[in-house]
């Protein structure tokens, strides 16, 4: 399969809910422009979506939104959509099975700002849980792990981001056997220890 370098995330999530009521309710002249379009907040964030939608496809870029979008109005989408499922499992089966391709990477699992998640459910998740269709696990472009900074510095990025993120990579990868992956990791483990204690 090959892979566009001209992906476009949309995003499509932050827009709607209490801060797109505010703001259009804030704002006279959007209340007034929803009203002449009879539209409400949910029919301005679907509107605002697909036209971006339109805008992206039109200068050639491939195009990736959050799974709310997906879940509000999947049906609506562009055939063209990637949809990002963070929010938590079941989504990504939902997603293929509407014949939309996939990036898997659910909060709960491949999120490296989650600190009490331990590498082992990082390698154990399966991004093709539920899908047994092989046409449909193609549309699965992958998984991404997630390192948000409200709880990192740089004192301890490193150990946070790794070996968890090494243990998705290889998940993603389709590599099955645990056990192997643990004789893997020991070599990256001892160098890792071996800089930590030879670092100034």
């Amino acid at each position: 399969m090959q892979v566009s370098l001209s992906y476009w995330f949309l995003r499509g999530r932050g827009l709607y809910g209490n801060r797109m009521r505010s703001l259009l309710v804030l704002k006279d002249s959007s209340s007034l422009l929803l009203r002449q379009h009879g539209l409400d907040t949910s029919g301005a964030y679907q509107y605002f979506v697909l036209r971006a939608q339109k805008i992206a496809l039109s200068h050639g870029y491939e195009i990736i939104n959050w799974e709310e979008t997906f879940n509000d109005f999947g049906s609506k989408l562009s055939r063209k959509t990637v949809v990002h499922n963070w929010l938590g499992g079941g989504v990504a089966e939902k997603v293929v099975a509407a014949g939309l391709r996939c990036i898997v990477s659910n909060q709960d699992k491949w999120y490296l700002d989650h600190l009490d998640a331990p590498w082992e459910g990082f390698y154990m998740n399966e991004p093709l849980t539920n899908i047994t269709n092989h046409q449909q696990q193609k549309l699965i472009l992958g998984g991404e792990v997630c390192m948000w900074g409200e709880h990192i510095d740089a004192s301890d990025i490193e150990q946070t981001i790794w070996p968890r993120a090494a243990a998705a990579a290889e998940k993603a990868k389709r590599h099955k056997a645990y056990r192997e992956y643990t004789k893997r990791l020991k070599p990256q483990k001892k160098e890792k220890d071996q800089k930590e204690t030879t670092s100034p």
